[in-house]
């Protein structure tokens, strides 16, 4: 049984919008448009061949010092760029251990597919990495 002014609204198979409107016993309606993106997921590579990142793990393992690039791209289902959603947010809770830098850009960024990842003390930190609604977690050991 659904409650009075509850009900549950699920996405449909494919990407495009529609409109619903509720009308209340008074006759007052509100219209609200949903909207159904198309399924992504976020593509994480390191650019340069390290092997620091683990993949099938979402880890990378570093030392005091060393440094890694990585690239975050927001992707379909069939692992297309999408690029409608291009804004990636990098964030590190905690930069004791871990320190995020945008190499030639002084100060801090934040917005941005490519960014380097520096140990900078012993600790585990959690970075995530945002575009839009799509989010994924990589786990920094630093050594």
């Amino acid at each position: 049984r659904v409650q009075p002014g509850v009900f549950e609204v699920r996405a449909g198979e494919r990407a495009g919008s529609a409109e619903i409107t509720v009308t209340q016993s008074s006759g007052q309606s509100a219209t609200v448009v949903v909207r159904v993106d198309e399924a992504a997921g976020m593509d994480l590579v390191e650019d340069e061949g390290t092997a620091r990142y683990d993949r099938s793990r979402d880890h990378i393992a570093l030392r005091v010092g060393d440094r890694v690039s990585m690239n975050g791209q927001p992707v379909n289902r069939a692992g297309e760029r999408l690029y409608a959603n291009d804004g990636v947010v990098w964030t590190v809770p905690d930069t004791r251990s871990v320190a995020l830098s945008w190499g030639f850009m002084r100060g801090e960024r934040v917005a941005d597919d490519h960014v380097y990842v520096e140990g900078r003390a012993p600790g585990t930190e959690v970075i995530t990495v945002r575009a839009g609604v799509v989010e994924r977690t990589i786990i920094v050991d630093v050594r």
